[in-house]
């Protein structure tokens, strides 16, 4: 699966050297864009966003816990969960 991972940086970039950490762990990925990565992983959408959650709340305020909620709540919506 490919995922599409975006975000708007508050910190200077090297802030975010757990959040690249974990992307780049991935099977694949490309970092086309400045805040764009295309991840090629087996796992799913809300998977990813487990793990790459902690850095988010961490280094950022950029998402609003709205943000994070419809996020979660497509995830769980495309499983069939929601």
């Amino acid at each position: 699966m490919i995922l599409i991972v975006t975000y708007d940086l508050k910190q200077p970039a090297a802030t975010y050297s757990g959040l690249y950490e974990v992307l780049k762990s991935k099977r694949s990925w490309w970092h086309y864009m400045k805040n764009t990565w295309l991840i090629a992983t087996d796992d799913s959408p809300q998977e990813l966003f487990d793990e790459i959650d902690f850095y988010i709340q961490r280094e950022t305020t950029s998402l609003s816990q709205h943000s994070v909620a419809r996020f979660r709540e497509c995830c769980l919506r495309r499983r069939g969960l929601g």
